[in-house]
């Protein structure tokens, strides 16, 4: 990763235009997020995914996790709804009422 090449971080921070920085820290982020996966996913002996599945099924997860109550509850009622609805199609009236 680039930001572990430079023995003195001060020089590469001084040589970055301050505008640059978030992006820099962004990309930074992002590289160790990957190594870190990386070795995990490496870690794994019965691993059966390739590592941009394996990583996009933990990000899904992560993004998951991080719903609010009132998310969870809509998907939740929308999901009930459908399932009155297919039950209803199927024959089965009155159900949920």
């Amino acid at each position: 990763m680039l930001f572990r090449r430079y023995n003195d971080v001060s020089f590469l921070l001084s040589s970055m235009r301050f505008s640059d920085l978030p992006e820099f820290i962004k990309t930074m982020y992002q590289e160790k997020l990957d190594d870190d996966l990386r070795e995990n996913w490496l870690s794994n002996p019965f691993r059966e995914k390739s590592f941009e599945e394996f990583k996009d099924d933990l990000l899904k997860e992560h993004a998951d996790s991080l719903k609010t109550k009132t998310e969870v509850e809509t998907e939740a009622v929308s999901g009930m709804n459908e399932a009155l609805k297919l039950l209803n199609t199927l024959g089965g009236e009155g159900v949920g009422s």
